[in-house]
Order: structure tokens, then sequence, then C-alpha cells
């Protein structure tokens, strides 16, 4: 799925997209090539002027990013409305 994510992610900075909300509402588990992937996305927003944005972060999948400390690099939010609101 990492790949899947970074290859599409990198479709939508092609067109020209600086800001992505990913929602991991779905999402039940997060290993180290998704965490790879989140960073090198997120660097790329970066250069552009950017972020990445998460919304229904939850269980597993948010104790990983606390674990590995991108809980303090990224943005968190409840719903993608709300994520929208703040780009």
């Amino acid at each position: 799925m990492a790949p899947n994510f970074e290859a599409q992610c990198q479709k939508w900075i092609d067109k020209g997209s600086v800001y992505i909300v990913t929602d991991l509402e779905k999402l039940e588990y997060l290993s180290s090539a998704g965490l790879r992937s989140i960073l090198l996305v997120s660097k790329k927003l970066k250069a552009a002027g950017g972020k990445l944005l998460f919304c229904h972060v939850h269980g597993s999948v948010k104790e990983i990013f606390d674990i590995s400390g991108f809980s303090s690099m990224f943005e968190f939010y409840k719903t993608p409305e709300e994520a929208l609101a703040h780009i």
C-alpha cells in the first residue's frame, strides 16, 4: 500500500497540489514503509510550500504516529472538512 500512496500523492503534486488531506479512517496498521512514504510525501509538499494533513487517525495507527514521533510533525483533524478548513 505504501508505494500506491506515494505514487498517488506524486500524481497530485505533479498536477500542482501542495496540500493533501489523508483520511485514515479505514487504516488499521501503519508499517515502517508507510511511515517512510508519509515522510517522503511530506518533504515534497513542504518544499512546494504545502503540507500533508491527516484525519480520522485512531487506535494502533495513532499509537504508531505517537511512538515514531510523527505526531509532533503533522497536523491531525477529526474530519476531512475540518482539515480542509485549516488550509
